[in-house]
């Protein structure tokens, strides 16, 4: 097994200790794609073995979805009918209005997951699909509680959620992914929101 094989199943591992871990009811998981599914997919090895390992994963009460091999086709045919993909992405999951797309050339854009949102803009989301999905799962567990429920003091009035619970989820997510693009951004525009320039401009760089 070389090292890079390795790194990617201890990634995966994790993501299994924290669905087990998670409250009961609060993801749901399905077994692996068959070898057939997998390549008729045609996705690169590092990509594919998150369906190696479940072909979808539903988390935080549907709130975040990796869809499965058999769903992305119909999801990426959707999208592009709407007008908001461009030449070879794949939708492999979504998280609220929110697309979460392979591109074709991960890198043209900064990352190998593309957020795309229901007016087409496009950011950089997540350096790897893997640590797309763990960040995703570490996520929920600061959303929700014990017995599946929202924590009540991430929220205001409103129902939106407060920027101090907003800094610790982006945090949580580089924890996970300190490569992701999207998330190193907006921690630096809150931070910039709530008067620490000097710590924005950290984040920047």
């Amino acid at each position: 097994m070389t090292r890079r094989n390795a790194s990617l199943d201890a990634l995966l591992d994790r993501i299994e200790d924290r669905l087990i871990d998670a409250p009961e009811g609060l993801h749901r998981t399905r077994g692996p794609a068959s070898d057939d599914a997998l390549a008729a997919a045609g996705l690169p090895d590092e990509v594919a073995a998150l369906w190696a390992r479940w072909d979808g994963i539903d988390l935080g009460n549907g709130e975040a979805v990796v869809l499965s091999l058999a769903a992305q086709g119909p999801a990426t045919e959707q999208a592009r009918r709407a007008e908001l993909l461009r030449e070879g992405d794949r939708v492999i999951g979504e998280q609220g209005s929110t697309l979460l797309v392979v591109p074709a050339d991960p890198w043209a854009e900064g990352a190998e997951v593309v957020a795309v949102e229901e007016d087409g803009e496009r950011a950089p989301r997540a350096s790897s699909v893997v640590r797309l999905v763990l960040g995703l799962v570490a996520e929920m567990a600061l959303l929700y509680d014990e017995e599946g429920e929202y924590h009540d003091e991430l929220f205001d009035s409103n129902g939106s959620l407060r920027p101090k619970a907003e800094r610790k989820l982006l945090r949580r997510r580089l924890d996970f992914d300190a490569d992701a693009p999207l998330p190193r951004y907006r921690l630096a525009q809150l931070l910039r929101r709530g008067g620490e320039a000097r710590g924005a401009k950290q984040e920047l760089r």
